[in-house]
């Protein structure tokens, strides 16, 4: 997965500026934004027949002193290129929008896009009658937009670390390998709390938290069952949620140690993501790997667990009712179409296995 990072002005919902939602710029370049309190990623996570579109301010002056958008050099990327008759792009390409929070001193990610396509040349586009310009885009439901007060995720400053972002608008993080690994498993551990959708400008959530505050209750519900299941079978329940160990729970009784990954879901249907350091564990030691899934959430909440096997390099989840094939891809993604016949859906692979 080829990342892109690319700098922006600070903004709540990326949806357009009006009294509730200004740019805030950092104090020291950007430009753009202290002229005229305005530009083009204002609309960096408005949903468009779709798709969003997103801006980079890669702003060059010419010898009269009037600014242009310039190219970007789409080969450090790695892709394939593809050609068009007046452009060129890449495809599959993850972009990570950062900002500095005004209110502190560290700049944080607070969206990104996933399978996005990057073009060399920007595109012309009107958006809510105000005249702008993309170079990336991707569908709507692949784009991630992060809540203020959910943007906790810091990105490194070259002043800080060596190899950190700097003053351009991209950064290709080529020198920090470990952090790039690092906000990819982030991402496909918050990617489907925070998916925008189309409904959201079209006024039925206005309010920013009015999904997350379920997908928080879901959470605290899978976790306090999982702890009650435990504890009522005379375990000893440790939580090493923040240790990033590959799992929420070490629990113990006797001679026994198990590590319980949790998972919770509003479905009545097993569907739920394990991040790349959640799989990798899994398999490492997945004699005592347990997956605790709670769906049905919050209404009717019921729990499934799931002890792992291994037959021959492949990976199964299983209890008395379902076998789940785990196949591995950069994460895996467990789904169960119904009660009666359990597959694996991949993520990013077309691919259904039949199951027992």
């Amino acid at each position: 997965m080829s990342i892109l990072f690319v700098n922006c002005g600070w903004m709540r919902y990326y949806s357009g500026v009006n009294n509730d939602d200004t740019i805030m710029h950092p104090e020291s370049g950007f430009e753009h934004l202290k002229s005229n309190n305005n530009g083009g990623e204002q609309y960096n996570f408005f949903p468009l027949n779709g798709n969003v579109y997103g801006y980079a301010a890669l702003i060059k002056k010419d010898e009269n002193g009037d600014a242009y958008l310039t190219n970007i050099n789409i080969k450090k990327l790695g892709n394939k290129i593809q050609k068009t008759e007046d452009n060129a792009y890449i495809d599959n390409i993850t972009i990570v929008f950062f900002s500095r929070n005004p209110a502190k001193n560290n700049a944080y990610i607070v969206g990104w896009y996933i399978d996005a396509r990057v073009y060399a040349t920007p595109i012309d586009i009107t958006i809510n009658g105000y005249n702008d310009a993309y170079y990336f885009t991707t569908r709507s439901n692949n784009a991630c937009l992060v809540p203020v007060e959910k943007r906790n995720m810091e990105v490194p400053h070259s002043r800080k670390i060596y190899g950190g972002y700097g003053q351009s608008a991209l950064w290709y993080a080529e020198r920090l390998p470990n952090y790039v690994e690092k906000v990819k498993d982030y991402i496909y551990k918050y990617t489907e709390r925070y998916r925008i959708s189309d409904e959201y400008t079209k006024g039925k959530s206005k309010n920013e938290n009015d999904n997350i505050i379920d997908k928080d209750e879901i959470e605290k519900i899978a976790v306090d069952k999982t702890i009650k299941y435990y504890q009522d079978k005379g375990y000893n329940v440790e939580s090493v949620e923040n240790l990033n160990c590959g799992w929420d729970f070490t629990v113990t009784k006797d001679n026994e140690e198990l590590f319980v990954e949790v998972k919770g879901t509003s479905f009545d249907n097993i569907n739920v993501t394990l991040t790349p350091n959640e799989y990798s564990k899994l398999k490492e030691y997945y004699k005592k790997y347990r997956l605790f899934i709670v769906t049905n959430c919050p209404e009717n909440p019921l729990f499934h667990i799931f002890r792992i096997e291994n037959k021959d390099n492949k990976y199964f989840a299983k209890n008395s009712k379902r076998e789940i094939l785990l196949m591995e891809s950069i994460s895996a993604i467990c789904r169960e179409e119904n009660w009666e016949k359990v597959s694996a859906h991949i993520q990013r692979l077309n691919v259904v296995s039949p199951l027992r």
